[in-house]
């Protein structure tokens, strides 16, 4: 573990959207979904090209609307379960992480012991509805965290408050083969959700696959045409 936090997408993340939100609007997490919005472009990911089906829902961590994905990146071979230990372990801004497999839950590589009801939990919180995933929040290696934001395939969330607080984020994609795999981490301050997001994401696009692109909830887009309006407003 490094001494200072690396974020190698500090400087690019809260200019996503190129829109900042509203300043009556401070508690929606725009910054981590404007850097979820870009980490998930379709530019965004730096593997071999490949084109295959994606059939299923949100839920199932396809695409959402179902259809073919097409110029699809993912890499040429999935990791080892040592590999991939090993490339979580690598990341400096990590504290406790895990990659597990969607379909039945297997732990693939994790820095700390899983039992099966914490995998079989994480995997489960995917398929929840969004009232059920916020009002019990989730549970990782053996501390509850609040879901601060549903909207998957990404899920974030929080324990504690100040200093003593920590951060939660979970990203869910699919494989070549339209497996689907999930990844997770926390963190700790200073670090935030804008800055890990990004990078469970892209550590998702060189080991295991493709992260659907995030749908935009409704409140947040109302909130980006109502910040365009008023700077287009200002540019006139």
């Amino acid at each position: 573990m490094s001494s200072a936090p690396v974020c190698p997408f500090a400087q690019t993340t809260s200019f996503a959207l190129h829109t900042p939100p509203p300043p009556s609007l401070p508690s929606f997490p725009m910054a981590a979904f404007s850097a979820t919005l870009a980490a998930t472009s379709p530019s965004a990911a730096s593997s071999t090209a490949v084109t295959f089906s994606v059939l299923g829902s949100d839920t199932s961590g396809t695409a959402h609307d179902g259809t073919r994905v097409s110029s699809a990146k993912v890499p040429a071979a999935r990791p080892t379960g040592k590999e991939l230990l090993s490339r979580l372990l690598q990341q400096p801004d990590w504290e406790r992480s895990a990659v597990l497999r969607g379909r039945d839950a297997a732990v693939l590589a994790a820095t700390h012991p899983l039992t099966p009801e914490e995998s079989q939990a994480l995997v489960a919180l995917f398929e929840a509805d969004r009232d059920t995933a916020v009002g019990r929040g989730l549970l990782f290696l053996g501390e509850r965290y609040e879901v601060h934001c549903f909207q998957p395939p990404l899920v974030y969330g929080r324990r504690g408050s100040g200093e003593n607080s920590k951060g939660i984020a979970l990203v869910k994609g699919v494989g070549a083969d339209a497996e689907p795999f999930i990844a997770l981490t926390t963190y700790a301050p200073p670090l935030v959700s804008a800055c890990i997001v990004p990078q469970l994401i892209s550590f998702f696009h060189s080991n295991l696959g493709i992260v659907p692109h995030v749908a935009v909830p409704p409140l947040y887009e109302q909130f980006l045409r109502t910040a365009q309006h008023r700077g287009g407003g200002q540019a006139r």
